[in-house]
């Protein structure tokens, strides 16, 4: 069996959160861009597509917020066996690492496919 360091998860969630607190930052900008778009275009079609995109963002966004959650209540069970010098993690908590990893990576791939998605959308309409 495999030993797994507290450390080394813990380096991961760092990359995760680091990553996860980006994308908010995106998601912030992007929305604030669809606001410029709505008070410029008329076209209904146009505004329906950017509706759209309102919403796969804020969709987006609580599904980030809500892993963030999940990852730094992880990383406190981290911390908390650290501080008790249990220097490995357990098979139970392993096996959720495992599940966010997991989920972050999922996670990640339809937040990029969005990105790209608004981006050819921008490069179409402005």
């Amino acid at each position: 069996m495999k030993v797994v360091d507290n450390e080394i998860l813990h380096f991961e969630h760092k990359q995760w959160l680091g990553e996860i607190d980006f994308w908010c930052d995106e998601i912030k900008t992007f929305q604030s861009r669809i606001k410029e778009i709505e008070h410029k275009w008329t076209n209904p079609d146009v505004l329906a597509e950017l509706g759209q995109y309102i919403n796969q963002f804020q969709y987006n966004l609580e599904k980030i917020n809500q892993l963030k959650k999940e990852i730094n209540e992880h990383e406190h069970v981290i911390a908390k066996q650290y501080a008790a010098n249990e220097n490995a993690i357990d098979r139970v908590y392993m096996k959720r690492h495992i599940n966010f990893r997991d989920r972050f990576d999922i996670r990640k791939t339809i937040y990029n496919e969005l990105k790209r998605r608004f981006f050819l959308f921008l490069s179409h309409h402005l």
